[in-house]
């Protein structure tokens, strides 16, 4: 959870000016704010926090007890910058630091993270961050909140389409970075797990045609470019480096990598947790 708020915090963003106070304050929940003689109590030095996607979880699961969020966020921290001391309180989620270093202080044991690493929050986890280096730190945070005025999202309107989309992975490399379990934190996503992978397609690469069903997800794009082709669209979106696709329920679409070059995903997603 705190990586999610940190994430907000790592943000890219003008040089210029910092967010306004809402916006520091967004980075970490009022009711998780946990005080402490060694620990910092104030968030400062965020340069911008960015909400790059939301997915409406009651059209995707049943079971919820109150609106619920998958949420994607950018976080951009200030050099000296600091995220206050909090405890998640069922706000599972995980943070993918994308440059920079950031020190987390997580149980009495201080780890530093640099780009590349990933932490994960789930209930009942107390910790806080700094940015002791002389550079920015920009990081993604992917959490699961409840809201109390959730988005008006809409649906999927399918179009009618040509040709015939590819049936088959090709040039793809898939590496699991790891997952958070996630039965602990809501009933409705018992058996449920937050699973985070990196995904490079190669040149002239292409994910298979897929439908989401109950497999809410965030792609995010690291670097390259990909073209994806919607069923919800007559003509292919090419997205570019810092772009992220929320992946809902009746979302069918398949990516091509048209460029010379690699393309790299960081991709988030809530999956069954599998059994023999």
């Amino acid at each position: 959870m705190i990586w999610s708020a940190l994430l907000a915090v790592l943000a890219c963003g003008p040089k210029t000016k910092t967010v306004p106070d809402p916006a520091v304050s967004a980075v970490v929940p009022k009711t998780e704010l946990s005080g402490s003689p060694s620990a910092p109590t104030e968030t400062k030095g965020i340069r911008s926090v960015e909400v790059l996607g939301q997915i409406h979880l009651n059209a995707e699961f049943e079971g919820f007890q109150s609106d619920t969020l998958m949420r994607f966020r950018r976080l951009t921290i200030e050099p000296g910058g600091v995220v206050a001391q909090h405890e998640h309180q069922q706000r599972p989620g995980v943070a993918y630091i994308l440059s920079g270093t950031i020190t987390e202080h997580r149980n009495g044991e201080v780890r530093v993270c640099h780009a590349g690493d990933l932490a994960y929050e789930s209930s009942g986890v107390t910790h806080w961050w700094t940015n002791p280096s002389k550079d920015e730190v920009v990081a993604v945070v992917v959490d699961i909140v409840q809201s109390e005025h959730p988005p008006d999202i809409g649906a999927y309107h399918s179009v009618q389409q040509s040709g015939s989309p590819p049936i088959a992975h090709q040039g793809l490399t898939v590496t699991a970075l790891g997952q958070q379990e996630l039965s602990g934190e809501f009933s409705a996503l018992k058996n449920k797990i937050l699973r985070v992978r990196h995904i490079d397609v190669a040149p002239h690469g292409t994910v298979a045609f897929h439908t989401h069903q109950s497999r809410p997800s965030f792609a995010y794009l690291l670097a390259g470019e990909m073209s994806e082709h919607r069923t919800d669209r007559t003509e292919a979106i090419v997205h570019y480096e810092g772009a992220v696709v929320s992946e809902r329920n009746g979302l069918g679409h398949w990516w091509e990598n048209t460029s010379g070059h690699n393309a790299q995903f960081l991709v988030v997603d809530i999956v069954a947790v599998e059994t023999d």
